[in-house]
């Protein structure tokens, strides 16, 4: 509700007065000239906040009586917390739901581009992960006989020991020297020289040396590499 006709004319006249009088303090002039221009400009839907009522009533000495008839009186933060839109519960769930869901396709997007980029060759390391019995080193058991492992070879141990995917193999049919010796030096590096960015294919025989598989391993050309690393003189026979 507005302010009554005659309490708004009221206080434009009071307002009229008190300028034309000058007698006040140049903090309440400033007042009632702002006062003077929103009466002016919006008279009866003029809106004021309670502690600009004060300051009026008392400056132009208004009866306080009359102000059951100022509905027009704000409190503005009052107002401002109650116009806050709420959020219903509904729509909390909702967006804390979408929320979740955002994060755990995020997480099976990086997952999936990690695993490609680590695993050039993913139906290998599919092999890997959920076939290969000894996967990471943990097992004490060999694979079974025949076992078939193809990955890219990511190390090279020494001469006669490689690393397939995460499988240490040794080859069943290879012996090279010591690492450490000139002779295991030069196997080392002639290893790697042929196992550079390879895959191979590695049949398992079903025993272990240590934390290695034993197994005999064929070069993406379908060469045998122990048997190349025996032609060429690098290595000898292993009857283990």
């Amino acid at each position: 509700m507005p302010f009554s006709k005659d309490r708004t004319e009221l206080i434009k006249e009071r307002i009229r007065q008190a300028l034309a009088s000058e007698g006040g303090s140049a903090w309440d002039t400033s007042f009632l000239r702002d006062m003077k221009t929103r009466f002016d400009r919006y008279g009866t839907r003029t809106r004021l906040s309670d502690a600009q009522l004060k300051q009026l009533e008392r400056i132009l000495r208004l009866p306080k009586d009359d102000r059951r008839d100022l509905a027009n009186v704000v409190d503005f933060r009052s107002a401002r917390k109650n116009n806050k839109p709420k959020q219903s519960s509904r729509l909390r769930i909702r967006s804390g739901t979408r929320w979740v869901v955002r994060t755990l396709t995020l997480s099976a997007a990086f997952f999936g581009i990690w695993f490609v980029l680590a695993n050039p060759h993913p139906d290998a390391a599919y092999w890997n992960i959920f076939r290969s019995p000894t996967w990471g080193g943990t097992s004490s058991s060999p694979s079974p006989t025949g076992s078939m492992l193809i990955d890219r070879v990511t190390r090279v141990r020494d001469g006669d020991t490689i690393v397939v995917g995460l499988i240490p193999i040794r080859i069943a049919n290879l012996d090279c020297a010591e690492s450490g010796t000139a002779a295991g030096e030069r196997a080392t590096r002639r290893a790697k020289q042929l196992l550079a960015n390879q895959s191979v294919q590695c049949r398992l025989e079903g025993r272990r040396s240590y934390d290695r598989e034993v197994g005999v391993c064929a070069l993406e050309d379908g060469r045998d590499f122990g048997e190349v690393m025996i032609a060429e003189g690098y290595c000898s026979r292993w009857r283990g």
